[in-house]
């Protein structure tokens, strides 16, 4: 396993890198080499606090998972402004755990990617 992380001090509310899309606020953009032809699971686990809930699930987030630029998956976490996490059908862990279901298994050549 492999992880990537992001410094707990860096803001992302503007576009990260020119390797991101134009018009894109936040994320990563990271160059990987894998191994070996196969299946691998590509998750994202999202920032928290020191008392581990994620950070800026108060308001919706669109999350793009994207390989050589591909999209492949696009998720939405967070709730509107002023809804409980009950109200949008979330548990009352969602805070703790909202990131859960953030991956995708996907068959994957060896290679730069």
């Amino acid at each position: 396993m492999v992880a990537y992380k992001t410094p707990t001090t860096l803001l992302q509310d503007d576009r990260m890198s020119e390797d991101l899309p134009f018009g894109s606020r936040g994320g990563l953009a990271i160059r990987h080499t894998f191994p070996v032809n196969g299946e691998y699971v590509l998750k994202i686990r999202l920032q928290r606090t020191y008392t581990e809930l994620i950070r800026g699930m108060s308001k919706p987030h669109e999350l793009d998972l994207r390989l050589d630029r591909q999209l492949l998956k696009e998720f939405t976490v967070g709730r509107p402004v002023n809804t409980s996490p009950a109200a949008m059908g979330q548990g009352p862990d969602y805070d703790h755990m909202g990131d859960e279901g953030l991956q995708i298994r996907l068959p994957v050549k060896r290679g730069r990617g």
